[in-house]
């Protein structure tokens, strides 16, 4: 689901992508047009606070 293009946010269905990121694992794709390199990055959960506070923040 395309969140921003060129830099730039575009519409998206907010419920649809609240949905996707409840699951257990989230692709995310970025392309910056520069090659066809590509890289794999794991993480893990977060605090529960930090995940509060981060929860309502939007720029």
């Amino acid at each position: 689901m395309p969140v921003a293009k060129k830099g730039i946010e575009v519409k998206f269905n907010e419920k649809k992508a609240h949905s996707i990121l409840m699951g257990k694992e989230i692709l995310v794709t970025v392309n910056l047009n520069y090659g066809k390199k590509t890289a794999c990055v794991y993480t893990c959960d977060l605090t529960e606070d930090y995940i509060k506070i981060n929860a309502h923040y939007r720029t």
